[in-house]
């Protein structure tokens, strides 16, 4: 995906390194709200991760770029959706793993 907007694939480690701290934060905090099991008033909902994710699948089909992972993890968004746990917090997903 990053080669096909241009970024070389040898820049993305270099991306990533100084985006770490924010998701190393947003990883934290998904695992604070799993802790606490209490998924409310959302950051970020599962319903707005689902319509991302369905954004990144349109985005590699137009692009023609491999959609693998983005296949992988759509089925746990639906699943969650049709759980009802759409306005939850995206750590919700957890909820079908347990």
């Amino acid at each position: 995906m990053f080669q096909a907007e241009g970024i070389p694939a040898e820049q993305l480690g270099g991306l990533l390194l100084q985006i770490a701290p924010a998701l190393g934060e947003m990883i934290k905090y998904q695992g604070d709200v799993i802790a606490s099991g209490h998924y409310e008033n959302p950051e970020s909902s599962v319903d707005i991760c689902a319509s991302a994710m369905k954004l990144i699948m349109r985005h590699a089909a137009e692009s023609g770029i491999n959609n693998e992972v983005p296949a992988l993890i759509t089925p746990f968004f639906k699943r969650a959706q049709e759980s009802g746990y759409g306005k939850e917090q995206l750590a919700a997903v957890y909820k079908l793993l347990e």
